[in-house]
């Protein structure tokens, strides 16, 4: 028998953090830097494997919120070939790329079209937890994409962050970043390590 043992987790996941609290934009950099962390390192490898069920409830924070990435062992697999049909959780999931949906195929690049939706969760706090006008996991993206790109409707979805109608200083560049990572075409999204290097820089504006 097998036992996996991880250290303490107190704060769980993101998903439970963001039904406690909307996050701070600090914290939220902090976080999207060391789940980028996690993924590159795992895209770098020599076997290069992807993730296939990265979500905000695979990144556990610990009371530092530093991320640990979960990665189970039915999740990882190798970049070469076509990943099997397997329509269960990915289906429902609005965190399923496009190809995914109409081909079945899952890529290193799909492991980026998850994390864009991660960040899209972020830097709407707990908004979308609570519901949203769509009936179809897969038009969260769709009918996002409009907001990103208007700076009053984004000021309406990062309300929680706010100071005195102010938007934190990286947020365009994030918001750039994000729907560069959502691209309906798998290869006209960035690699993880370029996704990463794109985060520092971001958080370097703020400092």
């Amino acid at each position: 028998m097998f036992c996996l043992v991880y250290e303490n987790i107190p704060k769980q996941n993101l998903v439970n953090l963001f039904r406690r609290h909307p996050l701070k934009w600090d914290t939220t950099m902090k976080i999207a830097i060391g789940a980028a962390q996690g993924l590159a390192f795992l895209h770098n490898a020599e076997s290069r494997p992807i993730n296939r069920t990265f979500s905000a409830s695979s990144v556990l924070l610990n009371e530092d919120f530093e991320a640990k990435l979960y990665f189970g062992s039915a999740s990882l697999v190798r970049a070469h070939g076509v990943l099997p049909v397997v329509m269960s959780y990915a289906v429902t999931s609005r965190y399923t790329p496009p190809e995914y949906m109409t081909r079945s195929h899952w890529y290193v690049e799909s492991d980026i079209y998850a994390f864009g939706v991660m960040m899209l969760d972020m830097i709407s706090g707990s908004y979308f937890l609570n519901g949203y006008p769509c009936t179809s996991p897969h038009s969260l993206v769709v009918w996002l994409r409009p907001i990103l790109t208007n700076k009053t409707e984004l000021q309406r979805i990062m309300d929680p962050w706010l100071e005195h109608g102010n938007p934190p200083k990286g947020v365009h560049k994030v918001v750039e970043l994000i729907l560069t990572c959502l691209e309906d075409d798998p290869h006209k999204r960035p690699s993880m390590k370029q996704v990463l290097a794109s985060l520092e820089r971001i958080k370097a504006i703020e400092m």
